[in-house]
This record gives C-alpha cells, structure tokens and sequence, in this order.
C-alpha cells in the first residue's frame, strides 16, 4: 500500500499530480464532497490524477486549504483517491469546505466508482462499469458501454450508451435523470416508482418488446417523485 498527499502551490490553492500503474480491468475509486471530476479513457494501464484544491469563495467564511489534502492508496492493482478537508466539521459555523477539482485518465476498461456530494462530474469513453453516488450533484456520461449504477437523491444525471449490455440501475428519490440508448437496444424494464414520478420513454413508442425481452439485462428504476427519461438515438 502507498500513499500520497498534495502539497502545498499558493497561499490560496494547491495542486495534486501523480500518475500510477492500474490494473487495466481493475477498479479505480474517487470519493470527494464538492468540486468537480472529470474522466477520460486512454489505453495505459496507469490512471493519471491532476487535482486542485481551492477556497469556496461563493460561500460565506471559506475554509482554508491549508489542512486539505489528497491522498491516493494503491492495494491489489486498484486506485482509490480521497479528498481530505483536514477537519470533520462541516457545520455552517465550521466554514465552507474547500472545492477539489479532478481530471482523471484511466483505462477504458477499468471499473470507475464515483462517491460525491455536489460535485460537477463528467465521464467520457468508459468500456466498463460505472457505479455513481452523489446526493445532489451533476453527472453527464458519454460513450458508455458498460453497466450503470446510478445513485442520487436530488442530483442531475445525463447518460449516453453507445450499447446497452448489461444489468443497470438508477435510484433517485426526486432527481432529474435522462439514459440515452441505441434505438434498437432491448432491455427487461423494472420499475420502482412513486405516484408523483414523471417518467417518459420513447421506447414505448418503438416498441413495447423493446422495454420487456426478459432475455435481455434489466434496467431498474427507482424513484419517489423524480423526472426520468429514456431516450432511444
């Protein structure tokens, strides 16, 4: 196991570069409270992580970044990075949390886990899954073609399958989600949702079979009053 911190660039920012070997079907883990992530592919067996931490200047009393740090920790060829604020206070009178922006490259068939807050995520080019869990945060997903796990509780997510191949899932209780799929994908649909839910479909208009093959992966929606859609391209 190794680890690694940030150090410190400015008075008011620091910045976090490494680059480490990643087992190419592994799992490489991120887990940040606000801020933003972005994600590309390439065709490394390594995962190259670019961070900057700064002052949320758009809140009242903004915490320093001097005690903010990110640490990488390597075991069993994963990557797992976290984001350290330096205390565990984030009460309002504690100061408004630092902001870590992220740019990741990772292989494109490693597994990606995202844990966040409210961050600005963005995942472009994955051949493998992607597990999501943000409480209000944005997620727009390009070009993905494995599966999805989807959990928020008010956030915004936008994701576009090139190929919809395995079993995925989205749990919200009152976010806005939109899954773009091929036209002619095929997926067993199974539904968990609130009489206040908005869920809209035009695979119902291509076809009912093409939301009901129990031969194909299941998509499993859940939500209590949230705004879903699937969008056949």
């Amino acid at each position: 196991m190794a680890a690694s911190v940030a150090v410190l660039a400015a008075t008011d920012s620091k910045e976090f570069h490494r680059t480490v070997p990643l087992n190419p079907t592994g799992q490489f883990t991120i887990d940040t409270y606000k801020g933003s992530i972005a994600v590309t592919t390439w065709d490394r067996n390594d995962v190259d992580i670019v961070a900057s931490i700064e002052p949320d200047t758009g809140w009242w009393f903004p915490r320093s970044v001097k005690d903010a740090e990110v640490r990488v920790t390597e075991a069993s060829g994963d990557v797992r990075v976290k984001s350290y604020t330096g205390r565990s206070d984030i009460s309002f009178f504690g100061g408004s949390l630092p902001l870590f922006h992220y740019t990741i490259r990772l292989p494109r068939m490693a597994k990606l886990r995202i844990k966040d807050y409210k961050s600005d995520t963005q995942v472009d080019g994955l051949a493998a899954d992607l597990s999501v869990d943000t409480y209000k945060g944005t997620v727009r997903v390009r070009d993905l073609s494995g599966a999805l796990s989807l959990k928020t509780y008010k956030g915004e997510a936008h994701i576009q399958f090139v190929a919809f191949r395995a079993e995925s899932s989205v749990d919200t209780y009152k976010g806005e989600v939109e899954l773009r799929m091929p036209r002619n994908s095929r997926f067993d649909l199974r539904k968990q949702l609130g009489d206040r839910v908005d869920l809209d479909s035009d695979f119902r208009k291509v076809g009912a079979a093409a939301e009901k093959d129990d031969q194909a992966p299941a998509l499993r929606l859940k939500s209590h009053k949230g705004s879903l859609r699937l969008v056949a391209q």
